[in-house]
């Protein structure tokens, strides 16, 4: 309709020939907006189709990639421009499409929510919850009533200040300000925890024996690193130590995996090198992490060097 409208026959153009340049015209132009999920600019498709060429022309003539700056310089703009419109460009999917063609596997199955909380997190609150509790009980009788209702600690649903003043005979003031109070010991109470804890490690690192919990009792283990790392076995102990295996191969759960991995231990030989002290520095890493991390480690040695010997 746009070319008969524009055509003049006084040009002496033909019309088939001044017609084809308008369909090519609205064909590039319906490709650029309805092509893609979310749709771009016709000038900006237009420069994104140019940046393709330049690239490919620089590739060819550079023999390697090109640069953003090398490209925008090709066509004279900014570095930033290139970025931006280079961003534009990528290809959307659905994530029910195959993550292979002719294979079964969605990307919904493999791509994280992030809305929800992953097992790790789940224990960690939940021990959280618990070292909570075990402190809210060295607090006065009402302020472990008051948090207990405004945290839900007791397992109940958690209740507002007019609720909890209503339940107590006491004003929304007077409630704030015992829970502040009470917040207060119980973060007192924490840190004195963690310096004992530091300072049973510290001891303990000292002394040489088995690490103590925060409690001060010796844990038990099965079978200490620091023996695993040693010629007890009959084994030297560069084997252990320049064994590149990651930890993944031991074994381990996934909540031992990640604690391990936020201090860089990443394999076998990172593991041998530590001593008990650090492992049980590690936050979240307890009693039931440490004992299997040996347990794990001794079942690598017997699997990967005596087995082999024998």
């Amino acid at each position: 309709m746009r070319a008969a409208e524009k055509f003049d026959p006084e040009k002496g153009a033909k019309f088939s020939s001044y017609s084809a340049w308008w369909i090519k015209q609205s064909m590039r132009r319906a490709l650029s907006q309805k092509s893609r999920t979310i749709r771009v600019p016709v000038a900006s498709a237009d420069k994104i189709n140019k940046i393709r060429t330049a690239k490919l022309e620089l590739k060819e003539r550079l023999g390697r990639e090109p640069s953003e700056a090398e490209i925008a310089e090709q066509l004279n703009l900014t570095k930033r421009t290139v970025k931006g419109l280079r961003m534009a460009d990528f290809r959307t999917f659905s994530l029910n499409d195959p993550i292979q063609k002719g294979e079964e596997g969605s990307f919904e199955e493999i791509i994280a929510d992030t809305n929800t909380d992953t097992p790790d997190l789940i224990i960690e609150d939940n021990e959280n919850i618990k070292r909570v509790k075990g402190l809210v009980h060295k607090l006065e009788p009402r302020e472990q009533r008051i948090l207990n209702m405004r945290y839900g600690l007791d397992g109940n649903r958690p209740k507002t200040l007019e609720e909890v003043s209503q339940a107590i005979g006491r004003t929304r003031e007077r409630v704030r300000q015992i829970q502040l109070q009470a917040l207060k010991k119980l973060k007192d109470l924490l840190e004195d925890q963690e310096l004992e804890k530091k300072e049973a490690m510290r001891q303990a690192k000292e002394a040489g024996t088995l690490p103590v919990n925060a409690n001060g009792k010796v844990i038990r283990a099965a079978i200490p690193i620091e023996e695993i790392s040693s010629d007890c076995f009959g084994y030297g102990r560069e084997e252990l130590l320049n064994c590149t295996a990651p930890i993944s191969t031991l074994g381990l759960s996934s909540r031992s995996l990640n604690s391990l991995s936020r201090h860089d231990i990443r394999t076998v030989a990172d593991l041998a090198c530590k001593n008990d002290a650090f492992l049980l520095t590690i936050r979240y890493f307890g009693e039931k992490c440490y004992q299997e991390v040996r347990d794990s480690l001794f079942a690598f040695h017997e699997r990967q060097f005596v087995r082999k010997r024998k």
